[in-house]
């Protein structure tokens, strides 16, 4: 099966991360998508759209139809921060509650954690020198797929964004999501509580100590979250483990959502676990 790296036309850090692919490898022109010219590489297509990537449900079932079928989706993509602090993201998709940023409500899309760790620890090897922070995000936008999906994304502005510097950094990146690597076997998580940047989850996938698939932050916990989603979030992340969480976060989690994780036997993993 294929890795699928999707373009949009209309972001400006995707622009600049699919000229750094094309630029390092010989990608060729295999067929098109949407009057758009669909790439392949080794085990690797790149797609492009017009679209927003948020504006894209559906995408993959579209694609599968024009011939390009794909294991798993990486987002090539902008990022935005009100902070505007520097930053290269990964992050899964879905939504914990509404569906403000596309998507479905209440529905997260399926993960692929072992692929995610491997993207992680090559970009925070890529950022050696870098003022930007390497990090995980929480699960908090769409689009809805229903094949495993992520984005890889470039912060924080304009001016990054048109980095070809960094794209090309990110692009190394993204194709190294199909090298085997030291931390594939580390066990899979959920990783719960904590910020919408989940830096404890983040250094035990640098360190390779866990790969990790949804991450539900603390504030989408204290808006109340759907005990079912939890569910499908758990079996929307392949060869899931248990969760992370440290103690003090571990008592703010619902009951109702820890009773998820008991009638399936997944426990609580702390970070002397990995």
């Amino acid at each position: 099966m294929t890795t699928l790296i999707l373009v949009s036309r209309a972001d400006r850090a995707s622009v600049t991360i699919r000229d750094a692919l094309l630029a390092m490898a010989p990608w060729k022109e295999e067929g098109a998508f949407h009057g758009l010219p669909v790439r392949r590489y080794g085990g690797f297509a790149m797609a492009e759209t017009e679209r927003l990537h948020l504006e894209c449900d559906g995408i993959d079932a579209e694609l599968r139809k024009a011939g390009v079928p794909a294991e798993v989706v990486l987002f090539a993509s902008r990022h935005r921060a009100e902070s505007g602090k520097p930053a290269l993201t990964v992050h899964p998709l879905g939504n914990w509650g509404d569906a403000a940023l596309g998507g479905k409500a209440r529905t997260v899309v399926p993960t692929a954690p072992v692929v995610m760790g491997r993207i992680l620890r090559r970009l925070h090897a890529e950022a050696a020198g870098l003022k930007h922070e390497v990090t995980l995000e929480a699960t908090h936008h769409g689009p809805w797929l229903d094949t495993p999906a992520m984005f890889v994304e470039i912060g924080t502005d304009e001016r990054a964004w048109a980095d070809p510097d960094l794209g090309t950094r990110v692009a190394r990146s993204l194709l190294a999501a199909r090298t085997p690597s030291a931390g594939d076997a580390a066990p899979t998580l959920l990783a719960l509580g904590g910020s919408h940047y989940a830096p404890r989850a983040t250094d035990l996938v640098r360190k390779a100590r866990a790969n990790v698939g949804h991450v539900l932050p603390s504030y989408a916990l204290e808006r109340g979250v759907d005990p079912a989603t939890v569910l499908e979030a758990i079996r929307a992340t392949p060869g899931c483990q248990g969760y992370f969480a440290d103690a003090k976060q571990v008592e703010a989690i619902p009951a109702e959502i820890k009773q998820v994780f008991t009638a399936l036997e997944l426990g609580w993993w702390q970070e002397q676990d990995l």
